[in-house]
């Protein structure tokens, strides 16, 4: 009787070779993914406290108008007068929002690709230019006389 010959159990080096490609494919395209995970996780992070900021310049441009005496605009300066303080807004450089009184000034970020500009279509009302956008903002004495004629 004849020995059997034995099977071998091991693996050819093609297929090594192949399973290491595939490997070293997943591997590239994971990190790929990774990285662009948290860029975009960044990014929106970044988006989120650009617009809290700029919302919260709009509440204070509000709260400003709405106990103003009255409004001056020349385009990107709008100024206000409440009792005897001058407030001033301007929207000068394409990338900041600034208020500036007696005491202080301070500096909101304009999200990216905006442009900001005043009107005024009565003096008591204000037109925000946002882009292609309008945004009316009344003072109090305004709605205190009714609608605009």
């Amino acid at each position: 009787m004849k020995p059997s010959p034995t099977k071998s159990r091991a693996f050819t080096l093609i297929e090594m070779m192949m399973v290491l490609s595939l490997l070293t494919t997943f591997f590239l395209l994971s990190a790929k993914l990774f990285t662009s995970l948290f860029r975009q996780v960044r990014d929106t992070s970044a988006a989120q406290n650009d617009t809290a900021s700029f919302d919260s310049a709009l509440t204070q441009l509000r709260a400003d108008i709405w106990s103003a005496d009255s409004l001056q605009t020349d385009g990107p300066t709008l100024l206000i007068t409440h009792a005897s303080q001058t407030i001033a807004w301007s929207a000068i450089t394409p990338t900041s929002f600034t208020r500036t009184d007696l005491a202080s000034s301070r500096h909101w970020p304009l999200p990216a690709n905006t442009h900001l500009s005043f009107s005024l279509p009565t003096p008591t009302l204000l037109d925000l230019h946002l882009n292609d956008d309008t945004l009316l903002i009344p003072n109090e004495s305004s709605s205190l006389k009714g609608p605009p004629q």
